[in-house]
């Protein structure tokens, strides 16, 4: 009852998953069109947010409560929550960050030292009451509130609710509301949407973003998985209902789902999978969606015709001829060529137009679109040797040859040629848009001028020139140049100087350095202008570096004409290192070149410019310079690939990243062998009827147990390298970090060692300092007050953008100021960046605390994500590998220990009794009592055998002596009575005795002619074991015998032959089972219409028809002798090759027993049926042939 059960939900099962995609489409359109889901989301995110207010007030009263002269301890405050306390208005503690730039609260007015004059100069902090507020706070939105102490002491906090700065999710809302994309939080003010309250007050709204997601459309996610419901429905039902008209309907209704998901996909363009920023080419593939649905469409095609194979190929059968058969041939080899020309070039634009990296050597890029990909056309790959199982009857009608491709050796075979095409082309075809993407940085390279900067010069040119105070300093007696320096980085290239460095020459007429006349020279000579009316030039340095030189007048008539030159030089390294390179904040202008690449600049062959890892040669030489000279467009040289682009005859970049290494390829197409062998499997499991693990039962739980034991041995082994690994790399980045802090910290010590307080560091001289030793150690330096406020940074705009807090993380200033530790090394966020922060305390030479100092961690040569990964990666692959070098050594071990028990059974299966053979079987152990029992039951068996083997003898001649004397006494008694009424007759001289005697004369020469076939039969039979076998050509045997019977008037033989067919046996016998079985349908046919003429019935002809052919079965053909005779009747089915068993009125009945025998013993067997295209009798001899490589 349970199995019945089980099978009826079986076979139900696709309508459970139509019914269950139908659901998902119907809550998920009416979830999307209607308005009351935003009212209930807005109900669900308002009990969340009101329970997450309800924990921060619980911090605040902590806050309140705790000793306000200690540092506060607020142990598992979520990240999502800021908490401030103020003491008389001063910031005493804090958890997390408000992104704010000012958070003093008090009324008086703040002035911050970032280089920017137009900062805020009141705190939006000021503004938070005891209420709980919406509000906006630097890039993010707060839920703030207040609480105040009895003794004045202030605690502001703060929930997190959107963060602008956030890519993941798209909308920024906070993760723990649960909100999805298709909606965004506003403030009240807003017009729409729902209301969300909180204690009451209604303070935000939530509105549905109809530009993300069509109002019209379902959620893109429940599509796909509504999509996939439903073609799993679909192929279950084809599994189950297999016919033509199923096929037929299952594809189209496939069909024209596709194509409504094809359309309705251009409306969910906002969404990253028809996104055409992903991917686009053409009309047709408008997005990655678009292709993946053609490349479905094109899988369950073939799917669903590779399932219904069986009503097709009967289909092409139901004719005759091949007429059927070849047209579905061609159209099988047509839809191959087709795959073949679609995958590849399909696959290849995905390559060039898309920014989904296919290479999967290279781990860094690869995302949750490159397993999408890789799954689509490994299914699509896998239609192509379905397609080739689906030619397999016109294959075998023409060479006689059956095969299976999805055989274990089928499947290796397809796993190894889809790894390596995918490999070989993602690989060639990748590499091609490397190099059309390094050109085009190569380009921008050379565009030396940066016409976004110039713009900026351009501004501030005008406003340096008429300063008054610049004036009246370069007409003065006095050199002011430092002033004049401070002034102009001060007040107008305030931000230049982050990444440029700034320098001024002064001069007035008669009166002028060399240099800076030698310079002024320079520029005049190979300036250009970079506008008509501009001060500033630009040249490019003898060191290949370009640079700018603003060049100004000024008239007095006490001092004449005083000039001023100002250089302004790119710090080329600014983009490498700090906060631009973890936050990504690129220079202006500056190309986004990822850190695995170098790169480097040569005019006239030296080096002027570089970047990266790479030891770059000043001048070109060695293989560089071959490479260079013989005008290859990239060369593999010291483990790097090399893309060298010509610029000019004098100039040339060349781009450089670190080769791949062939265990890297190996990896990557080991893991599509794995998947795509995977797959296979799928396909050739549903082909399978019963499990070898239940035919096989013993070995099949040892090799189970085996390879459990196996892979939980090396996932553990896998896991823990992968996290020794970690270990190292952090143990390694952690020492690295260490000695860079150090080096920073010592650094700052030096310079300032004479400060004796903070003000100190307030002048230009300071700042200069600090971003002196940012360039040398390539870092970010921000300095802190001893109170935790941020006031000098080598990046003040990471500030002044609100991108990071004022405040140090509460964290390091614990361990700084209060534990006194001498660095603190934290790991910290920013958006969806994280990275290390490095902290240390700043002493002057009397060990006074001056500040603390934090610079972040960036070293574009360590990359452990890649690394760890690709080891990871790597130990897998090894696994697999030994996973199938111990499915083979635990298949070899298995059949070694279960060897004696198979030979048992083979031989007792193989063999008669007295046929039983002893097992040599030399060791002790579980199995050799069993061997020995063996051996020893077939030592007894082998002495009971030859008793009963002579007794069966006697007994076989007994009857045969019984047989034949029947045989003979049959007809000797009739001869013996007329012989003597002859005698009789003769005797008593009786006239009539000659008449008689010619009568009986034919009748005693019928019964010797009886007794003469008796004998031969006998003879025959006695000659079975003496003949020696021999090669024969079975088709010409055939032929010469079929032609011997010959065509009557009322019967026609016809033979079907297959040439060059060679069997071996012997040769004479086997001329006598042909004959035997053509002379019974010879007579049988007879007998029927001699019958049906003394019936008065009209007779109809006689047909015989022989054919030869390759057997279904492998290494046989088949003989079949038909005939439209009467056939054999079903009760006689069962005796048909007994001896002395005939249905004719003259026959010894030992014909088709002697056939058989003879079959027999050269390994053929022989059957009967009803002949289903004559009507008649049907006999079937099966025999082995000789194939051509052993006819040879």
């Amino acid at each position: 009852m349970t199995e019945k059960v089980g099978n009826t939900i079986k076979r139900n099962l696709w309508l459970i998953l139509l019914l269950a995609a139908a659901v998902l489409i119907a809550v998920s359109g009416i979830a999307n069109r209607g308005t009351d889901i935003t009212e209930s989301v807005a109900h669900r995110v308002q009990r969340i947010v009101n329970a997450r207010m309800d924990i921060l007030d619980r911090y605040i009263g902590e806050a309140v409560t705790q000793d306000h002269h200690q540092w506060l301890d607020l142990e598992g405050l979520p990240e999502d929550m800021v908490l401030y306390r103020y003491t008389r208005d001063t910031l005493q503690s804090w958890y997390n960050q408000f992104t704010v730039d000012n958070d003093d609260i008090s009324n008086r007015m703040v002035f911050q030292r970032f280089l920017n004059l137009r900062n805020n100069l009141v705190s939006p902090l000021a503004q938070v009451d005891t209420s709980v507020n919406y509000m906006n706070i630097g890039p993010k939105w707060y839920l703030t509130k207040a609480a105040i102490a009895p003794d004045g002491c202030k605690v502001i906090a703060g929930l997190e609710i959107k963060n602008t700065m956030l890519t993941s999710p798209v909308n920024g809302i906070n993760k723990k509301l649960r909100v999805s994309d298709r909606f965004s939080i506003y403030p009240i003010s807003y017009s729409g949407g729902a209301t969300i309250s909180v204690d009451g007050r209604p303070l935000m709204k939530i509105i549905q973003e109809n530009a993300k997601v069509s109002p019209l459309m379902p959620d893109p996610i429940a599509l796909w998985i509504a999509l996939l419901l439903i073609i799993s429905g679909a192929l279950l039902y084809l599994h189950y209902h297999k016919s033509l008209r199923s096929m037929w309907a299952v594809a189209g209704s496939l069909t024209i789902l596709l194509m409504v998901f094809y359309v309705i996909g251009r409306g969910l363009q906002s969404t990253n999978m028809f996104s055409p920023t992903i991917y686009a080419d053409g009309q047709a593939f408008y997005s990655l969606g678009a292709l993946l649905t053609f490349n479905i469409w094109i899988t369950l095609m073939v799917f669903c015709a590779y399932i219904s194979r069986k009503p097709l190929i009967a289909w092409t059968a139901r004719k005759e001829g091949t007429g059927r058969l070849t047209v579905f041939t061609v159209i099988v080899a047509l839809a191959f060529v087709g795959i073949c020309t679609y995958t590849h070039l399909t696959f290849s634009s995905l390559i060039k137009n898309s920014n989904i990296t296919l290479e999967l050597y290279k781990i860094y890029g690869i995302s949750q679109y490159t397993v999408y990909v890789y799954i689509s056309y490994l299914a699509m790959l896998l239609t192509l040797p379905m397609l080739i199982q689906m030619a397999c009857p016109m294959v075998q009608k023409m060479t006689g040859r059956k095969f299976n491709i999805f055989s274990r050796k089928g499947r290796a075979a397809f796993s190894v040629l889809a790894a390596v095409y995918l490999v070989a082309t993602s690989s060639v075809t990748g590499f091609n848009r490397e190099k059309n993407r390094v050109d085009i940085w190569a380009n921008r390279m050379a565009i030396d001028r940066d016409l976004g900067f110039e713009i900026q010069l351009r501004g501030v040119e005008n406003p340096i020139a008429n300063d008054p105070l610049i004036y009246r300093l370069m007409t003065g007696q006095r050199d002011y140049q430092d002033i004049i320096l401070n002034r102009i980085t001060e007040n107008y290239m305030n931000r230049i100087a982050q990444n440029y460095d700034i320098t001024i020459y002064t001069f007035r007429e008669g009166e002028a350095d060399p240099e800076a006349i030698r310079q002024f020279r320079e520029v005049m000579e190979n300036g250009i202008q970079i506008s008509d009316d501009s001060h500033f030039m630009y040249m490019r340095k003898a060191n290949g570096r370009p640079q700018y030189t603003g060049y100004f007048s000024f008239f007095s008539p006490q001092t004449g004409v005083s000039q001023m030159m100002i250089g302004v030089e790119s710090k080329a390294d600014k983009e490498d290192r700090g906060y631009a390179s973890i936050l990504g904040n690129p220079n202006p202008g500056s190309i986004a070149i990822p850190q695995l690449y170098s790169y480097a600049k040569y005019i006239d062959g030296k080096l002027v410019s570089f970047r990266g890892d790479y030891a770059y040669p000043t001048t070109l030489s060695g293989q560089l310079k071959e490479a260079v000279e013989s005008s290859e467009k990239y060369s593999n040289i010291d483990k790097y690939v090399h893309f060298i682009s010509h610029i000019s005859d004098e100039d040339m970049v060349i781009i450089s990243r670190p080769g791949e290494d062939f265990s890297q390829f190996l990896v990557a197409g080991f893991i599509l062998l794995l998947l795509a062998y995977f797959i296979s499997c799928l396909v050739s499991a549903s082909q399978q009827k019963r499990s070898a693990f239940d035919k096989n039962y013993y070995r099949s739980r040892i090799n189970s147990i085996l390879y459990i034991s196996l892979i939980v041995t090396l996932v553990v082994m896998a896991i823990i390298s992968v996290v020794f690994v970690y270990n190292r790399n952090e143990a390694n980045i952690r020492a690295l970090m260490i000695n860079k802090i150090g080096t920073i910290q010592s650094l700052m010590e030096a310079e300032c060692g004479s400060y004796s307080n903070l003000s100190d560091f307030d002048n230009q001289s300071s700042s200069a300092v600090i971003r002196s030793i940012g360039d040398y150690t390539k870092s970010d330096i921000t300095l802190y007050t001893t109170g935790g406020k941020a006031f000098l940074s080598t990046s003040p705009e990471v500030f002044e953008r609100m991108i990071l807090g004022s405040r140090t993380n509460q964290e390091a200033y614990k361990n700084i100021m209060q534990r006194n530790k001498r660095y603190f090394i934290h790991k910290e966020r920013s958006g969806d960046k994280s990275f290390y922060a490095m902290y240390a305390p700043i002493f002057n030479r009397n060990g006074r605390m001056l500040a603390i100092l934090c610079s972040p961690y960036t070293n574009s040569g360590i990359d452990f994500r890649t690394e760890a990964t690709f080891h990871s990666l790597f130990i897998i692959t090894v696994f697999f590998l030994l996973l199938i070098i111990t499915r083979f050594a635990t298949s070899s071990m298995i059949d070694r220990m279960l060897h004696p028990l198979l030979t048992m059974g083979e031989k007792m299966n193989s063999a008669r009794t007295q046929g039983l053979e002893y097992i040599i079987y030399e060791r002790e152990d579980e199995l050799s009592t069993l061997v020995r029992a063996y051996n020893l039951m077939v030592h007894d068996l082998s002495e009971s055998s030859k008793i009963a083997a002579q007794a069966e003898r006697d007994k076989a001649w007994s009857e045969m002596a019984r047989q034949v004397a029947h045989e003979i006494k049959n007809p000797l008694t009739p001869i013996k009575l007329q012989i003597q009424r002859i005698i009789r007759l003769k005797s008593k001289n009786d006239p009539t005795w000659e008449e008689k005697f010619d009568q009986m004369t034919p009748l005693i020469l019928d019964s010797i002619d009886n007794l003469t076939d008796t004998a031969n039969e006998f003879s025959t039979f006695a000659k079975l074991y003496s003949e020696e076998p021999v090669d024969i050509d079975i088709d010409k045997m055939i032929k010469d015998e079929v032609a011997l019977f010959g065509d009557r008037d009322n019967l026609s033989i016809e033979y079907i032959g297959l040439k060059d067919t060679k069997i071996n046996g012997p040769k004479p016998q086997l001329k006598r089972v042909i004959v035997n079985l053509l002379t019974n349908a010879v007579q049988a046919i007879d007998n029927q219409q001699k019958e049906d003429a003394e019936s008065g019935k009209a007779s109809k002809k006689g047909q015989v028809q022989v054919s030869l052919r390759n057997s279904s079965r492998d290494g046989f053909i088949d003989i079949v002798f038909e005939d439209n005779g009467p056939g054999v009747n079903d009760e006689n089915r069962g005796r048909l090759f007994t001896p002395n068993f005939t249905t004719k009125s003259s026959g010894t009945g030992l014909g088709l027993a002697m056939c058989k025998n003879i079959l027999e013993r050269c390994g053929a067997e022989i059957s009967y049926s009803k002949s289903f295209t004559l009507g008649g009798a049907c006999f079937t001899v099966r025999f082995p042939k000789i194939s051509t490589t052993e006819g040879a």
